[in-house]
């Protein structure tokens, strides 16, 4: 018997180069991506994630924050990070599930929770990122709520305000042969 395609191992080269998924926050390999949500992890459930945090905007893209930016954008991740990245519970990550728009079903509770911190530490990071670009004389305040949101719309959906000009997608309806009655629209 011929065992030449049992030794047959060919090079992937795809496998030796850290790979960065579509979406993924500049400069951000799948390494790094899992050290800072195992952090986050650790930071939430020890009760000083905003420090944590506070730190990682100071280091975002190589460009120096302000200290007024920095503490106000880590207190909005802050107070948005905390209840998702804790570890009791599973209705927090079936929110944090709707935020990212990520499927968790299936996976063990701690797959889960590690999911949703490298979904909010890319999160985090766009919202740094764009905090540590900012340009003009707003308040700091402004700048970081204005950074939150811009990363929300990419990484976190379910966070994002919808648009005021849009329609609801919820109501009232119901079915007249072929027809929808919308009764609230």
């Amino acid at each position: 018997m011929n065992h030449r395609l049992l030794d047959y191992q060919p090079p992937i080269d795809a496998l030796e180069q850290a790979l960065e998924a579509p979406g993924d926050v500049a400069g951000w390999s799948s390494a790094n991506e899992m050290r800072v949500a195992a952090e986050l992890l650790e930071q939430a459930d020890e009760g000083v994630l905003e420090s944590y945090l506070d730190g990682m905007i100071g280091g975002a893209d190589g460009r120096a924050v302000a200290s007024d930016v920095r503490a106000a954008l880590a207190g909005i991740l802050g107070r948005i990070g905390r209840p998702l990245l804790r570890q009791a519970g599973a209705t927090p990550r079936l929110s944090a599930g709707r935020i990212f728009a990520l499927e968790l079903e299936g996976l063990s509770p701690e797959d889960q929770a590690f999911e949703v911190a490298r979904h909010f530490g890319r999160f985090a990071a766009d919202a740094a990122r764009r905090a540590s670009r900012a340009t003009g004389t707003a308040s700091a305040q402004l700048v970081a709520r204005r950074a939150a949101v811009a990363a929300a719309q990419e990484f976190a959906p379910g966070l994002a305000p919808t648009n005021p000009g849009s329609r609801p997608s919820t109501g009232t309806w119901f079915r007249r042969g072929r027809q929808l009655v919308v009764l609230n629209p």
